[in-house]
C-alpha cells in the first residue's frame, strides 16, 4: 500500500496577494476584501511595475480567486489548488 500526503488550499483560503519587488524584496500585500489600488511601483525603492501587462494578470488573478471563493454555494463542485511538496514542507520548517 502507497500513502501520499497532498497540501491542498481552496480558493476562499486565499486572504491576500503578496507583492514582492524583484530588485529590493520590499513587500506590498494587497487584501483580497479590501483591494483599493494596484500598486504601481514599490514603496522602497520606487521602482515601476506598470510595464507589460503583469498587473492586469495579477489584477485578473484576484478576481478569479474572489469569483472561485464566493462560487462554492450552490455549485456541484470546489475547486482546490494543490501545492507541491517541496513548498508545503518549507512551510513546516
Amino acid at each position: 500500500m502507497t500513502v501520499e500526503t497532498r497540501t491542498t488550499i481552496q480558493p476562499s483560503d486565499i486572504t491576500a496577494i503578496d507583492f514582492e519587488c524583484a530588485e529590493c524584496h520590499h513587500r506590498i500585500v494587497r487584501n483580497l476584501k479590501d483591494w483599493r489600488n494596484d500598486p504601481a511601483r514599490c514603496d522602497n525603492c520606487g521602482g515601476s511595475w506598470t510595464g507589460g501587462d503583469a498587473m492586469q494578470r495579477a489584477k485578473e488573478l484576484y478576481s478569479l480567486i474572489r469569483y472561485f471563493s464566493e462560487m462554492a454555494a450552490g455549485h456541484q463542485f470546489v475547486i482546490s489548488l494543490e501545492i507541491s511538496k517541496a513548498k508545503a514542507e518549507e512551510k513546516k520548517a
